[in-house]
């Protein structure tokens, strides 16, 4: 008689085991009780989500392929739960938040990072960058093509998103380290994501934008350099006033300037990736 196949989940705890990397969250719940390994859960945005050129082949292609890749499988387990297009503010609201909850709850006393990449679409991204730009007039610098009160608010907004993760964290898990990052300066170049044939899928998300406002080109590049700046300080104050709240200052790592180091408008190649999962890794 032909043995039964092996259930999805039993297939899914079994890879888990063997490579130590699923997007299962039962399975990674299972390998975390059950094996002596360094457990680490990756959510965030296409920094940890990135598709590789070919979808499913390629080289590496974000900070968890790298991770993925650095890690030994031997010894740590990953859940990979990192989504394209996520905000900081998405992430931590309506059912993403009852997935996060429901995961600390169930498996924190078991988790010993989790690596959370979010904030940068809260600023850069093409829904939120629009609300934020000021239409362009004579002799504007580029923090006065920024909405000062528009823009403080969703500072105090993604703050709020950082804040909510901290508080599971302290109840759920306050053993697990919660390790982020800041975002390099990403040049407005006009370049979307490519894929398979060089077919532009999505994106540009930022210079349509400034184009739109009637920014002129010369103050493309500082006026990012203003929101993700900001950005960074917000992750830095929130190291400063949180127990095991760890920010790696990757900001600076990647030339703007450099194709060798940005792929399209907002996300590094490959090795540009590996240079910021290099710092991060270190950290974990």
């Amino acid at each position: 008689m032909l043995r039964p196949r092996a259930s999805r989940s039993k297939q899914k705890k079994d890879m888990a085991k063997l490579v130590g990397v699923t997007d299962s969250r039962e399975a990674f719940g299972w390998v975390a009780r059950t094996f002596d390994r360094k457990n680490i859960v990756i959510e965030g945005d296409s920094w940890v989500a990135y598709p590789r050129q070919w979808l499913i082949a390629g080289p590496n292609s974000n900070i968890s392929d790298w991770i993925i890749k650095f890690a030994d499988s031997a010894d740590t387990n990953i859940l990979c739960l990192g989504s394209n297009g996520d905000t900081a503010e998405e992430m931590l609201q309506g059912t993403q938040l009852n997935v996060m909850t429901s995961l600390l709850k169930t498996h924190g006393e078991h988790i010993d990072v989790l690596l959370f990449s979010g904030g940068g679409n809260d600023v850069v991204g093409k829904y939120d960058l629009p609300p934020l730009l000021n239409d362009y007039e004579a002799g504007f610098t580029a923090e006065q093509c920024i909405k000062t009160a528009e823009f403080s608010e969703k500072v105090q907004k993604i703050r709020g998103s950082y804040e909510i993760l901290i508080g599971l964290r302290d109840l759920h898990a306050p053993n697990c380290k919660i390790l982020t990052h800041t975002y390099d300066i990403a040049k407005p170049t006009g370049i979307g994501a490519m894929f398979l044939w060089g077919v532009t899928v999505t994106g540009p998300w930022i210079k349509p934008y400034l184009d739109e406002k009637g920014i002129p080109a010369e103050l493309h590049l500082p006026l990012v350099k203003i929101l993700l700046g900001r950005f960074r300080e917000l992750a830095l104050e929130l190291a400063t006033q949180n127990n095991n709240f760890v920010v790696v200052d990757t900001q600076g790592t990647l030339d703007p300037n450099s194709r060798t180091d940005w792929l399209n408008e907002i996300h590094p190649t490959s090795k540009g990736f590996k240079r910021i999962a290099e710092k991060i890794y270190s950290n974990l």
